[in-house]
């Protein structure tokens, strides 16, 4: 009787899986942050010399920060359940894009509309110091 179903296949398949996890998770981070490219208004999300009191954080601008949280929020849950094949350094891009202005305005906003989990994880690297 021939097994379909070794060790070595199911090694395999799981490592085909996590590629593809990380496949679907690479497009839509390049879909998100394309909108920068396509619309150049949401510029300014990427400064970090913004006076929000003169000019507030836009519609516009909260949306794009949104999204990227949930991004984020999806990449780290998936990180968590050992979903990719490599480690994704969410660490740094959480340390970076939150210390931002208008992100971590955002942020502010909206932590607590986000898995408790994920608010620890970004609390602890936000504040890190850079490396």
């Amino acid at each position: 009787m021939n097994r379909p179903c070794t060790a070595a296949a199911f090694r395999k398949d799981d490592t085909s899986r996590r590629v593809a996890n990380l496949l679907t998770l690479t497009k839509s981070h390049r879909e998100i942050w394309s909108e920068i490219y396509q619309r150049p208004e949401l510029t300014r999300v990427l400064s970090r010399s913004v006076n929000l009191r003169a000019f507030p954080v836009t519609d516009a601008e909260a949306i794009f920060v949104t999204f990227l949280l949930h991004h984020l929020g999806t990449a780290h849950r998936a990180m968590r359940e050992g979903m990719f094949a490599t480690r994704q350094a969410l660490d740094r891009d959480i340390h970076w894009f939150l210390n931002l202005p208008i992100p971590r305005q955002v942020w502010e906003a909206s932590r607590d509309f986000l898995e408790p989990d994920f608010v620890a994880f970004v609390e602890h690297h936000r504040g890190r110091n850079e490396s």
